[in-house]
């Protein structure tokens, strides 16, 4: 069969995904992620605020993804593409054998703590108040461009897959593949309880 596998972003991430990731986690990722960020993964019980702060969810998440792939990746026919959303995209390079997961762990790290230098106190939401319609427009534009998600579907469903799983966390990318291509069938890792779930339906897509 045809598989695509997408990775998703950064916000969905929630203790429960910590917990999944401290009973699985291959013993090289763990040190890597010791590593990274020692000060939580060495915590038993993290508030659900702290996974949203960008040095934890980053390479939180892609350990997730990268751990989930691992114990899935033996068991699925080789995918015919991979993808990723925002942060996802380490996830598909380290996926398409551009880097180790370890590896890819750090570099998630860095780019955490990059993306935290360029803003000074803490973040949110944004709300833009005062510009004529011509002027948002104009920012709306410059706001959306940079991600073109709906190309990236385009892509990924000229490989003609014949099912689409979605690493997560999450099933926001699941979603918008079932609106956009509906005669695929697509599911999210967080869909599932267990890893033999997942291989289970993809294997009966077969």
């Amino acid at each position: 069969m045809r598989l695509a596998i997408l990775f998703s972003g950064q916000g969905n991430q929630l203790p429960a995904h910590l917990e999944r990731l401290r009973e699985s986690v291959a013993p090289e990722l763990g040190a890597a992620l010791s590593r990274a960020i020692p000060s939580v993964w060495a915590v038993s019980e993290l508030p659900a605020g702290e996974l949203q702060a960008n040095r934890v969810a980053q390479p939180l998440i892609f350990a997730l993804q990268m751990n989930l792939w691992r114990q899935l990746q033996p068991h699925l026919p080789r995918p015919v593409c991979v993808a990723g959303y925002s942060l996802g995209e380490m996830a598909a390079c380290c996926a398409a054998g551009a880097f180790p997961a370890e590896a890819g762990l750090g570099l998630c790290a860095t780019r955490a703590g990059l993306m935290d230098a360029c803003v000074e106190g803490p973040a949110g939401l944004l709300a833009v108040i005062g510009p004529r319609a011509p002027e948002m427009e104009a920012l709306a534009r410059q706001i959306s461009t940079p991600l073109d998600w709906d190309a990236c579907l385009g892509a990924v469903l000229e490989m003609q897959p014949d099912a689409v799983l979605e690493i997560g966390p999450g099933n926001a990318l699941a979603r918008m593949w079932g609106e956009r291509e509906s005669a695929v069938p697509v599911r999210a890792s967080d869909d599932f309880r267990t890893v033999a779930g997942i291989i289970e339906w993809v294997r009966a897509r077969a």
